[in-house]
């Protein structure tokens, strides 16, 4: 699917010029009815008084003109549109035969191919020693928004449209998943997220103490990359969900109430409060079962919106 983004933007620069254009004809309306002549008495040199006209001077105060933004679309033709492309890396020990390594290793690769975004999870133990570990990556990418759009409003819209570009069918990759990264803080460590996996099953998912590229949480326990299920993963058959086609996932935020869409349909709703909006991107990744292609066909942002 391909979306006219530069339609947005003319759209957005003609709304931009006439509120402008208001605004600058109203204040010289206003400058004009308020000049008026004032009668002063002034003393000539021989003593007697005249009636002059003086005109007193103004404090003017503009009003404050915020630009109205309109939708941010990107179909991923332009690759230069400013989302992240290269390499995501994580740490990892591991030994193979008695020799052993650590450091940071590539556990995932994200770039624009054929007019998609792709999120790339490569196979979990690669180069024939061992020496990648990606099972449980799953990156999150920032959204590139102008800075117009921020701070995001109280009401507004996320859609993207994605498949598991390497699925052979259902389960496979077996609960891969991608989605919308509908809320984030500043830093990335706090995510709200909508997802779908290869299962054709649909969450909303928080993620406490986010560590790029995305772990599973420590099995110490320990408070990191912890995963808290606001809508647990369910399925619905009418929202169609299929691993191996392209499938449009939709997330409406009102205040505190988001809805969530898949291919059209509406699967749930549910109460969030204190959804951070710093950030808005996308989300996706591996579980155990690699490699994993996500390809992202379009991103579009709706503020202001409420349906």
């Amino acid at each position: 699917m391909s979306l006219d983004r530069s339609r947005w933007n003319r759209l957005g620069l003609v709304v931009t010029v006439m509120t402008v254009s208001l605004l600058v004809m109203g204040f010289s309306l206003n400058l004009l009815a308020a000049a008026e002549s004032v009668p002063t008495a002034e003393t000539e040199s021989t003593g007697l008084l005249r009636v002059a006209d003086v005109v007193y001077s103004y404090t003017v105060y503009l009003p404050i003109v915020t630009r109205p933004v309109g939708p941010y679309v990107d179909n991923f033709d332009d690759t230069m549109s400013g989302w992240y492309i290269g390499s995501a890396l994580r740490y990892n020990e591991w030994c193979y035969d008695g020799d052993c390594h650590k450091g940071d290793e590539e556990v995932a690769f994200m770039s624009y191919a054929q007019g998609n975004y792709h999120i790339y999870v490569p196979l979990t133990w690669h180069g024939g020693g061992g020496d990648v570990d990606t099972w449980f990556v799953w990156p999150a990418e920032v959204a590139p928004l102008p800075d117009e759009y921020y701070p995001l409003p109280e009401n507004y819209c996320i859609e993207a449209r994605g498949i598991f570009a390497n699925s052979k069918g259902e389960d496979d990759p077996y609960s891969a998943h991608w989605g919308i990264v509908f809320g984030a803080s500043d830093d990335l460590s706090e995510l709200y997220t909508y997802q779908v996996n290869a299962n054709e099953t649909f969450a909303a998912l928080r993620y406490h103490n986010y560590e790029y590229p995305g772990n599973r949480q420590p099995l110490s326990g320990a408070e990191i990359n912890v995963e808290i299920p606001i809508v647990g993963w369910s399925a619905d058959s009418d929202a169609q969900l299929v691993a191996n086609r392209y499938n449009t996932l939709r997330i409406v935020v009102n205040g505190d109430t988001i809805r969530l869409i898949a291919n059209g349909h509406q699967v749930t709703t549910a109460y969030v409060p204190n959804i951070p909006r710093d950030r808005i991107g996308v989300i996706g990744g591996s579980w155990e079962v690699t490699p994993v292609d996500i390809a992202i066909d379009y991103f579009k942002y709706e503020p202001n919106c409420t349906e």
